[in-house]
């Protein structure tokens, strides 16, 4: 934490004012880079655009930095960063339903897709902590 705070230009405590200890630090900027820069790929469907976006998600979550930072957000003992890594997979979800309505198509409710989706992928990164196929997003099953 020192060593932050030198960086940072601040005195220690400050740093531990905010965050309390390193593994709260280390949560909030893992929350940091989930965050997307971008919009998820257009595909021209929803099926499309929610395989590329599973297929580049599990290429960035299963990478040891990935896993790392999920590990850090997961660790925290605030509720308010697990739950803004949640808001995080809903907004994608939503920018990717409202693109489908959009084309015409019929698009399931967020709250399905974050159940058939992105609940499997997290459960398998937590917990079964092996090689996900990008298999595992084939259009049609988003689950893995």
């Amino acid at each position: 934490m020192p060593q932050i705070a030198e960086l940072a230009g601040v005195t220690p405590s400050t740093i531990y004012r905010r965050w309390g200890n390193l593994a709260e630090l280390l949560a909030d900027v893992s929350l940091e880079r989930l965050h997307l820069d971008t919009a998820p790929v257009d595909t021209g469907s929803l099926a499309g655009d929610l395989q590329a976006w599973c297929e580049q998600y599990l290429e960035e979550m299963t990478s040891v930095p990935g896993r790392r930072g999920l590990d850090d957000i997961m660790a925290s003992a605030d509720d308010e960063r697990r739950q803004r890594c949640r808001e995080c997979s809903e907004a994608i979800m939503q920018t990717l339903r409202e693109r489908a309505l959009a084309r015409g198509e019929v698009a399931p409710p967020v709250a399905v897709l974050m159940d058939t989706l992105i609940a499997p992928l997290t459960y398998h990164l937590l917990y079964a902590r092996g090689e996900i196929p990008p298999t595992a997003c084939a259009a049609g099953s988003p689950r893995p």
